[in-house]
């Protein structure tokens, strides 16, 4: 499933209704590699370089964690 969120968009990203400020960093393809293989897609760099949004392959939800988390 596509969306249309991605780290070159300005606008905060928005979970549980609480609006996220982005961090207009790169996003990794090893960082989504490690995503995927936990059910995941990163959605965009949040809050500061260390924490991205990923959005869950079955469900749809959204979550923030830290990069090395996802890295684990």
């Amino acid at each position: 499933m596509t969306h249309p969120i991605t780290e070159f968009s300005e606008k905060p990203v928005v979970i549980d209704g609480v609006s996220v400020p982005r961090h207009l960093g790169p996003l990794h393809a090893h960082w989504q590699i490690a995503a995927r293989a936990r059910g995941a897609t990163i959605v965009a760099r949040v809050r500061d370089r260390l924490h991205v949004a990923l959005r869950c392959e079955i469900c749809g939800g959204l979550w923030i964690s830290r990069v090395s988390v996802v890295l684990g």
